[in-house]
């Protein structure tokens, strides 16, 4: 999710399709960018609704969370990358 954040662009469009090429090695077709960018908006305004939800996503794992990228912006992005992490396509690449 940070690396989203940090290496995606600045829209969100940009960082799916960054997040979409690092993970299955090519660009999404506008359906599957517009599912993940729906995805991430309705993370947003969850985590954003929702103050110790994001804090707890953020606590799994060993890695520390960065001081300087909003939590609820974190959050969001973890959810998008645990979606594309978990594709089929991922998990099984011819």
């Amino acid at each position: 999710a940070e690396r989203i954040v940090r290496e995606g662009g600045d829209s969100v469009e940009s960082r799916v399709e960054w997040a979409w090429r690092q993970v299955l090695s090519r660009v999404p077709s506008d359906t599957e960018r517009d599912l993940l960018v729906e995805l991430y908006r309705d993370e947003r305004d969850y985590f954003a609704s929702v103050n110790s939800a994001a804090d707890e996503v953020l606590s799994v794992g060993h890695a520390a969370k960065p001081d300087d990228l909003p939590k609820v912006e974190l959050a969001a992005w973890t959810s998008v990358a645990r979606s594309l992490l978990n594709l089929n396509e991922a998990i099984t690449r011819n």
